[in-house]
């Protein structure tokens, strides 16, 4: 094959990571239900959200939603940044 200089060699990347991260987290922590892995999903989807936010998307109690907040902050897994009205999740994996 010729190519042209300039031209790029792949058309698209395979974006592999973001299927790896998830699937290793629930080998490392099998004790935590798919609730509180959809929990985590709406945390990365959208950092500054809140519990209630969160269980009205998953139809759950907001107090349930931070039941699971609380055993991903147990398990290192996030942490929260900033004040409670202001502040933010990020992810704190530490393997």
């Amino acid at each position: 094959m010729d190519y042209e200089q300039g031209e790029p060699l792949m058309a698209e990347v395979p974006d592999k990571v973001p299927d790896k991260v998830p699937d290793k987290l629930k080998q490392l922590h099998p004790e935590f239900s798919d609730t509180t892995w959809n929990v985590l999903e709406h945390i990365m989807e959208n950092p500054h959200v809140t519990a209630v936010e969160i269980g009205n998307r998953m139809k759950i109690s907001d107090r349930m939603v931070r039941k699971h907040i609380a055993l991903l902050r147990n398990a290192n897994i996030i942490c929260r940044h900033g004040s409670n009205k202001s502040g933010y999740w990020k992810l704190c994996l530490i393997f």
